[in-house]
């Protein structure tokens, strides 16, 4: 990735990681004090969700 630091982009891939490991949003690690980290993580996340099942698809931890 372009234009984020080596800290954010691992933060990013530890957010996917967790994804493909069946983890929900609520096992990131980071509390709001954490906002940086919590929004790498979290986008990691939801951007493999996006890759995975499309767009269109209600996240693993919400409901329909």
């Amino acid at each position: 990735m372009q234009g984020i630091s080596t800290k954010d982009q691992k933060t990013y891939q530890a957010g996917k990681k967790a994804y493909f490991e069946g983890r929900t949003r609520n096992a990131c690690p980071f509390g709001s004090s954490d906002i940086k980290d919590k929004s790498f993580w979290l986008a990691g996340w939801a951007d493999a969700d996006i890759e995975t099942v499309g767009i269109n698809h209600f996240g693993r931890d919400d409901h329909d």
